[in-house]
């Protein structure tokens, strides 16, 4: 999403949940926090909001859309030499 004001782009970040990406890929939450702690994980990092215990932490919904679309099975052009 982006909005223009005064001839100034200014692209707005919709931040999602941690249960809201496990309910659209089928996960559990705990899920994605094991895939953040493993360093071979792509998956994206998340934004911290807030400090100490009361924060909480939010992902970029483009990055989110992505990095699943990036999971596609036959987008990789060496996927698809493999199976033709």
């Amino acid at each position: 999403m982006t909005l223009r004001v005064a001839s100034h782009i200014i692209a707005l970040i919709m931040l999602i949940s941690a249960n809201e990406i496990a309910k659209r890929i089928g996960v559990h939450r705990q899920t994605l926090y094991k895939w953040l702690n493993d360093s071979r994980s792509d998956f994206p990092r998340p934004y911290k909001i807030g400090i100490g215990p009361t924060g909480y932490v939010r992902w970029d919904e483009d990055e989110v859309k992505h990095w699943i679309e990036s999971r596609r099975v036959g987008t990789d052009p060496a996927e698809d030499k493999m199976t033709a």
